[in-house]
């Protein structure tokens, strides 16, 4: 996707800024040198950066003008420089390519006690995403749903459970709202389900080791977004 390209290609050239200002102790082998901690996690970031590029490479296949960014691209790993980097940026935010719709986008309306809470956990998902961490994303998803669903039942009756009973999981707050006559629509419950249901999948030990795929990970941060719009 050409937003996921740009995006990559600004955090390794954000990277390489950061990488060039360090100059790694040779001297210090201590886990805790700070600028050899520094250049390393730069030195991975550079290369998780030039894999999603990779990735993505194929999102400018029959776009027009293009092709010289294509070519670019494909020999960035031997021209690794901050210049170089920056210039094919400068390309592509040149094209008058229209973004795709990002399945991140913040429900407009939200209460605005846990609006901050919710934006830094969209924010922290989509980052996850897009480093394939497709686990940490549906754990995520569900802690989404929990703050949300905290804040229903908490508008409705006046208590607030995290400080009440802490720990009170999506299936307990959904038995919990129906005892107040709080009724969800059907299929919003259901949807609420499946993804505590994947939640614990990943979450807890089992016998064999859950790893959603991408497409399933999305379908579930695309029913966490509609839960969302649909509670407020």
């Amino acid at each position: 996707m050409i937003t996921k390209l740009k995006s990559a290609l600004t955090q390794l050239l954000h990277s390489l800024e950061n990488a060039d200002k360090i100059t790694a102790s040779s001297s210090k082998t201590s886990l805790f040198d700070y600028k050899r901690m520094r250049s390393d996690y730069y030195k991975k970031s550079i290369e998780i950066s030039l894999s999603q590029i990779n990735e993505n490479l194929g999102a400018l296949e029959g776009v027009k003008g293009t092709g010289k960014i294509a070519d670019m691209l494909k020999d960035i790993e031997q021209n690794l420089n901050i210049d170089y980097v920056a210039d094919i940026l400068a390309l592509l935010r040149e094209l008058d390519i229209p973004e795709e719709k990002s399945i991140f986008k913040k429900p407009k309306t939200m209460p605005a006690e846990i609006r901050d809470e919710i934006s830094a956990d969209l924010d922290e998902l989509e980052k996850c995403y897009d480093s394939h961490c497709y686990r940490s994303c549906v754990i995520l998803c569900g802690r989404i749903l929990e703050t949300a669903l905290h804040r229903k039942y908490y508008e409705a009756t006046g208590k607030d459970l995290l400080e009440k009973a802490p720990g009170t999981g999506l299936g307990k707050i959904i038995s919990l709202l129906r005892e107040q006559d709080i009724t969800l629509d059907p299929a919003l419950t259901q949807q609420i389900h499946l993804v505590n249901q994947i939640r614990v999948f990943s979450v807890h030990v089992k016998k064999e080791i859950f790893h959603p795929s991408a497409e399933q990970t999305q379908a579930i941060v695309l029913y966490t977004m509609d839960i969302l719009g649909k509670l407020f």
